[in-house]
């Protein structure tokens, strides 16, 4: 895209008062700042007026398209940096602001507090995107930006990443994953497992990590397959066997696919 119809298709948006319109308040613990949801937008606003060169925000569950603020020159103005439990919002030429921002994701913006467990769609599949895990570890995260969209910096043996879904029928189903993995990086030992919705483990895939190239080099790998023995809420979790190198691997989804 052109920069000069990237700033127009901002300008568009701001004065259409999309960002601007009535919606939702949230309230997020541990975080000064108003949060309004419209549709796929959040609006943020810190009461703190006073100029500051960065913000912090709650991380939120879907992934970002990008923040409505450019240079009429079209350079980005703000940036988002995912940490594992929060994301810090500040300039790209670290002048100090204050106001409000607006956010557009791809999906309606959520929560810690409102995940719900993935569903099924209609085919029996499901998509676990890595916008819907939580993390648990020092470094590893979700990161949002639209190059990224994965979970990332997955350098601890005790790192994981954990999605929850829930099943209408017992079954078998075949898993696959899109993974990506840094140059010189590949071969780390790597564990998939099903759990109970209570944590207790049912099935297990171990697999070896592919080098890819880039970190964000995305290819879809088949790891076999996990039964789910009687319909109700699971859980799936990736983690570190032994990291060969500096990190494990990026993670941008995970497809379960049912076996007939």
């Amino acid at each position: 895209m052109m920069v000069a119809s990237l700033a127009a298709d901002f300008s568009r948006a701001e004065e259409s008062g999309e960002s601007a319109a009535p919606g939702s308040t949230i309230t997020v613990p541990g975080f000064d700042v108003k949060i309004t949801r419209q549709g796929h937008q959040l609006q943020l606003s810190w009461p703190d007026n006073s100029p500051r060169r960065e913000r912090k925000m709650p991380r939120v569950y879907t992934s970002l398209r990008d923040v409505l603020s450019i240079n009429v020159d079209g350079t980005r103005v703000f940036t988002v940096t995912p940490e594992p439990d929060h994301w810090r919002v500040h300039r790209v030429d670290k002048k100090p602001w204050s106001g409000k921002l607006t956010f557009r994701f791809d999906r309606k913006p959520i929560f810690a507090s409102e995940l719900q467990p993935i569903a099924a769609q209609s085919d029996g599949t499901f998509v676990l995107r890595a916008e819907s895990a939580t993390v648990q570890g020092q470094k590893v995260r979700f990161e949002p930006q639209p190059h990224k969209n994965t979970i990332g910096y997955w350098t601890g043996r005790d790192d994981s990443a954990t999605w929850t879904l829930r099943t209408r029928e017992a079954g078998d189903w075949n898993v696959g994953i899109l993974q990506g993995c840094g140059k010189n990086q590949g071969g780390s030992d790597a564990q998939l497992t099903l759990l109970d919705s209570r944590g207790g483990r049912i099935d297990e895939l171990d697999f070896k990590v592919q080098e890819t190239g880039h970190f964000q080099n995305f290819v879809w790998r088949h790891l076999g397959s996990v039964s789910m023995p009687q319909p109700g809420v699971y859980k799936i979790r990736i983690q570190p066997k032994e990291i060969a190198h500096a990190a494990l691997m990026d993670v941008r989804m995970i497809h379960l696919s049912p076996r007939r």
